[in-house]
């Protein structure tokens, strides 16, 4: 048949004139088919021919617009998940700048967690509304890591209805979900934020979070809001507050932690002064005073604040 045809061309090797007369033979074979016809011809050669002879058949393709090539993203589906053909089929398409979305759409709905998590990722760089809902769709699965990445799809977008989804995944009691949230509200920088956030701090659950979370949370709120954010910090670092014992020493910690992650003379000058007030042999105290070094020689080699 065609197939075994488009097969015995592609093994064609005899320097690059020969190369030459088997594409323009490809493209005048498929040239003369229906467009149905063109797909089913492709589909025997992705399944049933070499990895040469798909490259060839899909150098023609190369050639229809984007508009196109939609029959072509359906054939994704009919072939074996994870095959070379596959594969190869994909980087095409993806290359083409072919409308992915129905087949990423497709895929959220595997059993294949990594194929759902991968589905996810490539969704976050795809604009668009369509996108946008297959994405947020999965935010109510029932799989915690699939939750997760699909908070993480929405970084750099950004909406009302995500604005929400955020402040929910706030409360959840799961760490990841969490902490999943606070990536996408810091790069969100909406300050409408800035105020929920803090709201989170005052419970009386926050200081039992780990440290790490509590520096996300700190920094989260920076990056929406910088002046009311190094306000913040520097009430909880400076101070004498009424809060006392673990409190209050988890509140300091997390403020710490997170002005040791923000440039600027306003931190750098905060936590001088902390460290002024603070037991000079307490590990975060070392934490603190390594971090002042290293910005310091970075200074005086020209690199203050990420510029020469």
């Amino acid at each position: 048949g065609l197939c075994a045809v488009v097969e015995r061309w592609a093994k064609v090797r005899d320097g690059e004139q020969a190369q030459e007369r088997r594409r323009a033979f490809v493209d005048a074979l498929f040239s003369t088919l229906a467009r149905y016809h063109r797909l089913i011809l492709l589909r025997e050669v992705l399944t049933e021919a070499s990895l040469d002879a798909i490259a060839t058949v899909l150098r023609f393709f190369a050639l229809i617009p984007r508009g196109g090539l939609d029959g072509v993203v359906h054939l994704l589906t009919k072939l074996d998940e994870g095959s070379e053909a596959q594969k190869a089929l994909l980087r095409f398409l993806v290359g083409a700048g072919a409308n992915m979305v129905a087949f990423y759409k497709q895929r959220l709905g595997q059993d294949n967690i990594l194929v759902v998590l991968d589905a996810l990722q490539q969704l976050s760089a795809v604009q668009g509304d369509d996108a946008l809902l297959a994405i947020r769709g999965m935010l109510a699965s029932p799989n915690a890591s699939i939750r997760r990445q699909a908070m993480l799809a929405l970084k750099g977008h950004w909406s009302t209805e995500i604005f929400v989804d955020v402040l929910r995944f706030l409360q959840f009691p799961d760490v990841g979900p969490r902490l999943a949230a606070l990536d996408v509200a810091r790069v969100s920088g909406d300050k409408d934020l800035f105020e929920p956030l803090e709201t989170i701090t005052e419970r009386s659950d926050f200081p039992k979070r780990d440290s790490d979370e509590r520096r996300q949370h700190m920094l989260a709120m920076f990056a929406c809001d910088p002046p009311r954010g190094l306000a913040y910090l520097r009430q909880k670092l400076l101070k004498r507050s009424p809060l006392s014992g673990k409190r209050g020493k988890a509140l300091q910690e997390g403020a710490v932690l997170a002005v040791l992650d923000i440039e600027g003379a306003e931190a750098e000058e905060m936590l001088a002064l902390w460290l002024s007030r603070e037991p000079a042999k307490s590990p975060l105290a070392q934490r603190a005073v390594r971090a002042l070094e290293q910005r310091r020689a970075l200074a005086e080699e020209g690199f203050d604040d990420g510029t020469a």
